[in-house]
């Protein structure tokens, strides 16, 4: 009661707070309606400049945006889609671009009672710490702007949602997908939002079909959550599927083999199934998904966990929860605790077997690798006694092998990233709506393809654009080496002396032409060498204007808008020559001297 009290009081604080700057606010504004003008004039000359010049450029983006062709283009930046895996103590974002290079991470933890078992208890709050992940991710923020629209991919909890798998005959196979759930699931029909993929075809028409459902009630407490954060959600994938995305790596053979394949199945390439099981060992329950050929095929869940481990522990030892977990995470499956996890591991161990033995059943198939995930997975041992009881077939996950991240995603605890790097990698396929399970409502579902393929649209107009300006640059190229005159060769740089003397004030050069007896004028060129066009002759002893030298040639004004060129050779410069023979008679008089 007394705890109860106090967050009343709290709370009443809080409201009276927001109360007094409410209504400081309104009067602030009421004393700005009715000074308008003298506000207006007491602003800086500048300011005006900076808040023109940004009210420009935000009337040409809305331009821009608004037309349909540049619309388009900014269509492709405009939809980052980022992966989203809210859990009960904890908020991962991360965003790929499509070389699968990490553009952005954030991670925040969640206080108890925001978020259990997958239920939202404080959507407020879920809201504020989403909100603050966004705005401190690494290295660039993906908070909310302006004109930027996050989508985003998140998981459900496996807790609540219903995995079936089933052998569905010929006829409709929706209907079929649908008598079969009602049978299952204890829930009506009305009250599910379900997707379904048909894991392997069989003879005689039939298929074994894996169908997810989930209630509506969940599916859209999360819708409501991240659109109040003006979030639209592209995908709702279950965690099994995001972590068979991220640990299941592709095995590329190459063309040889395939050639070989083909030459011995008469021209047809047959693949080799894969058979992989993935085990993630939570908190409250160990989760097992079997996958075929990177197809989520079964899922099954246990409570045999971290918790559980805790539990036995602290009850065999006789010490708090709080150190038995403490002394599970530093000796693991060895030393003291072996005995004693051992027997609790192997009741994960004969899951794993009951699985493996129904699936092949099933499929007539064994498991072929076993691949450790969660946070328990890491615990010391835990790798050595899972393969030496499941025949070597059991490995730690590595979610960084299919991406390029930060530091803080590396490391031997890259494992425990495994579910948000799945969400961030189906956001970089080609199609993020339909690539897997999606358990958003159809009319969603349909909105968001169709900005998806806007999205490609652009990106194919951005490439078209690019190509046509390439063979115009091109095409203009050939033009000018083709049809365009080739320009005369440059005098080099160092014997290129540029002087031009006709700013006014400035005393300019005068020369005089000086000719030996004999020769009729001298040539006026119209550039400067004698291969240029002949525009006049000049006689000795007459004066012009020199505007310009370069390298041996005078440009000279000859009057009536006439320019020309002259070769230095038979230009005299009176006042520097006359000086020149001073000084050589000086020199000459002191040598005698």
């Amino acid at each position: 009661k007394a705890e109860e009290k106090e967050k009343e009081e709290e709370k009443a604080k809080a409201e009276q707070k927001e109360a007094d700057e409410a209504s400081k606010e309104k009067a602030e504004e009421e004393s700005d309606k009715k000074e308008p003008s003298k506000k207006q004039e007491e602003k800086p000359e500048e300011q005006k400049k900076e808040e023109t010049s940004s009210k420009n450029i935000s009337k040409a983006k809305s331009f821009l945006r608004g037309s349909k062709f540049s619309g388009e283009l900014f269509t492709a930046t405009r939809y980052p889609i980022v992966g989203i895996d809210i859990s009960d103590h904890s908020i991962e974002v991360l965003h790929l671009n499509k070389q699968k290079v990490t553009v952005a991470y954030g991670r925040s933890v969640l206080d108890e009672g925001i978020v259990q078992n997958g239920d939202i208890l404080d959507e407020e709050k879920l809201r504020v710490a989403i909100k603050e992940t966004l705005a401190s991710t690494k290295p660039m923020s993906l908070a909310t702007q302006k004109g930027v629209k996050i989508k985003s991919i998140i998981s459900i909890p496996e807790s609540k949602v219903f995995i079936n798998q089933f052998r569905i005959g010929g006829g409709n196979i929706v209907e079929n997908v649908k008598k079969k759930m009602t049978e299952t699931i204890p829930l009506p029909l009305k009250d599910l939002y379900f997707n379904y993929h048909v894991i392997k075809s069989l003879e005689k028409g039939n298929s074994n079909v894996l169908c997810i459902a989930v209630q509506k009630e969940v599916v859209q407490n999360y819708i409501n959550i991240l659109k109040s954060i003006d979030i639209d959600p592209v995908a709702f994938d279950v965690e099994s599927s995001s972590l068979g995305k991220s640990l299941l790596v592709e095995i590329k053979k190459d063309k040889k083999d395939k050639k070989d394949k083909k030459d011995k199945n008469n021209g047809e390439e047959k693949v080799k199934d894969r058979n992989e099981m993935i085990v993630d060992i939570g908190a409250r329950t160990t989760i097992l998904s079997i996958f075929h050929n990177e197809i989520l095929s079964m899922s099954v869940s246990t409570p045999y966990a971290g918790t559980y481990f805790d539990t036995k522990v602290s009850e065999e030892l006789g010490i708090s929860k709080a150190e038995a977990k403490q002394k599970k995470e530093k000796i693991g499956f060895t030393g003291e605790l072996l005995p004693i996890l051992s027997v609790h591991g192997d009741k994960i161990i004969k899951e794993i077997k009951e699985a493996e033995k129904y699936y092949k059943k099933q499929f007539k198939v064994g498991i072929d690798r076993i691949i450790l995930a969660g946070g328990s997975a890491l615990l010391p041992g835990m790798e050595d006694y899972f393969n030496s009881a499941l025949g070597g077939r059991v490995v730690i996950g590595n979610p960084m092998q299919k991406i390029e991240g930060r530091k803080s995603l590396k490391g031997k605890h890259s494992v425990l990233f495994a579910n948000v790097i799945g969400l961030a990698l189906r956001g970089t396929e080609k199609d993020p709506v339909k690539k897997g399970v999606n358990l958003l409502p159809d009319d969603i579902k349909t909105k968001e393809r169709k900005t998806q393929q806007e999205k490609q649209r652009s990106v194919l107009l951005i490439a078209v654009f690019i190509t046509i300006s390439g063979f115009l640059l091109l095409g203009l190229s050939i033009y000018y080496l083709i049809y365009l005159p080739v320009p005369p060769p440059l005098i080099p740089l160092k014997e290129r002396v540029l002087t031009i003397i006709d700013q006014e004030g400035v005393e300019q050069d005068m020369f005089t032409i000086n000719m030996t007896s004999g020769e009729d004028g001298l040539p006026v060129y119209n550039g400067p060498g004698e291969d240029s066009e002949i525009i006049a002759v000049v006689s000795s002893g007459e004066s012009y204007l020199i505007l310009q030298r370069m390298g041996t040639w005078y440009r000279i004004d000859l009057g009536d808008d006439i320019l020309g060129w002259v070769p230095m050779d038979y230009a005299f410069n009176k006042d520097t020559d006359e000086e020149t023979e001073e000084n050589e008679a000086e020199i000459e008089e002191t040598e005698e001297n």
